[in-house]
């Protein structure tokens, strides 16, 4: 390669590297960053569980089975509706923040900016955010009948609308955070909220 080549591949890597620095990036894609943080930190666990007691050497009945597991998805549902309540865990220095806000130094309050949401708030500004968690444990309840081939075709094509809406839902509250002048999602303004740098 050519001198001036690797010159602009590293200017290249270093424009990237700044551009990935929490620092310097804007409130909406810090926003974006924090919650997919927070719904991986959420919902891999649960997984985990749900996966743990589908394992075929685990004794219980596969109705039963897959009640915990539909449990486990709503269980999952219910901590993203509350992941930006009014609580502390001080082991890990959360202070009224999820963990994906925490990482990226934001915090929600109301939008006088001056007092954290309460239960309800944060109910209210993370509910488009659960309702893939809520409408996959009701797929997942379809698992009971047992009929293979009503049970496959269902979930197949249940999982894809899902999937679907969870895209649909997901891009048009990033499209809030960037079109909306105070950077508020449409959960943000349902609850009257908002979130600013710690």
């Amino acid at each position: 390669m050519e001198k001036e080549q690797v010159e602009k591949i590293n200017a290249v890597k270093n424009k990237v590297a700044k551009s990935l620095d929490h620092n310097n990036m804007g409130l909406p894609a810090k926003r974006i960053i924090a919650c997919f943080i927070d719904m991986v930190m959420i919902t891999v666990p649960f997984a985990f569980l749900s996966a743990f007691f589908s394992l075929p050497f685990f004794p219980l009945p596969g109705f039963i089975k897959v009640i915990i597991t539909s449990a486990m998805m709503l269980a999952a549902g219910a901590c993203v509706l509350l992941k930006d309540g009014p609580y502390e865990v001080a082991v890990v220095g959360l202070a009224k923040q999820s963990i994906g806000k925490k990482a990226l130094g934001l915090r929600v309050t109301k939008l006088d900016g001056t007092t954290s949401p309460t239960w309800k708030e944060s109910i209210q500004r993370n509910f488009p955010l659960a309702i893939p968690y809520c409408l996959s444990a009701l797929v997942l309840l379809i698992n009971i009948i047992p009929i293979p081939l009503i049970t496959w075709l269902m979930n197949l094509i249940l999982g894809v609308s899902i999937f679907i809406v969870s895209l649909g839902i997901a891009g048009f509250e990033a499209y809030n955070l960037f079109k909306d002048p105070d950077v508020l999602r449409w959960g943000d303004r349902q609850a009257g909220t908002m979130v600013m740098l710690d």
